[in-house]
This record gives structure tokens, C-alpha cells and sequence, in this order.
């Protein structure tokens, strides 16, 4: 546990998806902001890991430079998410619906250029770096998603930290990919070691699973090696 978790600072800060009006009911009519039933399970599930790993740790700390971190939630719910991938992966995007776009704007205080809206699809996309590479879709929809797990090391003359990205397309995918990190870290860990990694794997919703025989390994492309 503690080896998956390469923890620099021994110390961990954990944050969740915030739903904002009308992400996930269109007869919210005050301006609150939620986390679900499955944001709180995925909590739990992470705490039990990092208490069973003898770690400490912070639920939505405000200083984050003493952490090392766990941010659960993909690029639209979760703001440290998306500033992360804004940051280290400008042709990683979620794609939503046009209609959904004022929204984004409105109530959340993301990087909306993480984010590419289309009518024809929906899910994440690996864009293309130039002529000779080809973009990949991963659709999310009612009958499937993806999850992805992030590995960042981080390291300046202030900051040295451990940062994991663990989300889905949909609050299902998200539970199952906390679920996944927290049962199969030493498959993580046999694949990756201490190393970076981005992982993808197909979800199927209707039983909640990882398709394990789907994982596909973006280290090498992602990470520019």
C-alpha cells in the first residue's frame, strides 16, 4: 500500500467531485453544491486505504504545499483535477454537451480549456500531437465508461509531492475507479512501480466493473518519453 502510494511527505490531502445546479438534478433552484452518495462512499474507501497504509491525512484541506495528494473526480467536478491536467496534459479532454457549456462558466472555477463540447460525442478524448499520431476516444455513455488513474510526481525547489488523479466519466466511474485503485494496487504497482503512469481502463455500468483485460497504458505518450 505504502509503495503504491510513494508518499513524499507522509502526509495526505483527499478531495471529491462537487456537483454544482443542475448537474445532477435540473430542479435544484438554489445555488448549492453537493457531493453525492457514491463522492462519500469513494471518501471512505480512500480513507480506509490510507488508514490501513498507517498514512495521514486532511478531507479538503485548504493549504495543500505540506500534502502529497488524492484527488477523486475528473475535470468537470473536481477543481484540483482539472488544474492538474491543464497543467500537464493540454490534449487530455472531457467532452460534454454543447448545452452544458454556460453552465461550466457559470459555477465552476475550472480551466475550461480541459473541456471540448460536441453533439455527436460524448467522453474523453486523447487529441492527436501532429500528423503522424491519431486521437483516441474513450465514449462515455449509459451503457459504458472509462476510468483513468494518474500518477504525478512533482518536484521544484519548494514542492516535492506525490499526486494521484482517480476518476471516471460519471460518478459511477469514478466510484469504480477508487474501487479498482483501492483492491488492485499491486497490479498498479507491478506495472508502474514507483514510476509516473496514466491508465485508462473500460467500465462496464451496468455491473460497475473494470474490465481489467481492457487497461491501456498511456504512460509513454502522456508523460512525453
Amino acid at each position: 500500500m505504502r509503495a503504491v502510494l510513494d508518499s513524499e511527505n507522509h502526509h495526505i490531502l483527499i478531495t471529491q467531485s462537487i456537483f454544482g445546479p443542475g448537474m445532477i438534478s435540473k430542479t435544484f433552484t438554489r445555488n448549492y453544491f453537493v457531493i453525492t452518495k457514491r463522492s462519500a462512499i469513494s471518501i471512505w474507501k480512500i480513507s480506509k486505504f490510507l488508514d490501513a497504509a498507517k498514512i495521514p491525512y486532511q478531507i479538503f484541506e485548504t493549504d495543500e504545499n505540506q500534502f502529497d495528494e488524492i484527488h477523486i473526480g475528473g475535470q468537470l467536478t473536481n477543481v484540483h483535477t482539472n488544474a492538474y491536467i491543464y497543467q500537464f496534459f493540454p490534449n487530455f479532454y472531457f467532452v460534454d454537451k454543447p448545452c452544458n457549456k454556460e453552465q461550466h462558466e457559470k459555477y465552476f472555477n475550472i480551466h475550461t480549456e480541459c473541456i471540448k463540447y460536441s453533439d455527436e460525442f460524448n467522453g474523453f478524448l486523447i487529441e492527436k500531437k501532429d500528423e503522424t499520431s491519431t486521437s483516441t476516444l474513450f465514449p462515455v455513455n449509459k451503457e459504458t465508461d472509462y476510468i483513468f488513474l494518474i500518477k504525478l510526481k512533482i518536484t521544484n525547489l519548494s514542492i516535492n509531492k506525490t499526486v494521484h488523479l482517480i476518476f471516471g466519466g460519471s460518478d459511477i466511474g469514478t466510484s469504480v475507479a477508487v474501487d479498482f485503485f483501492t483492491k488492485n494496487y499491486k497490479d498498479i504497482y507491478k506495472l508502474a512501480k514507483k514510476d509516473q503512469y496514466f491508465i485508462a481502463m473500460q467500465v462496464h455500468k451496468t455491473n460497475q466493473t473494470a474490465a481489467i483485460s481492457s487497461i491501456q497504458d498511456f504512460t509513454a505518450r502522456m508523460f512525453n518519453l
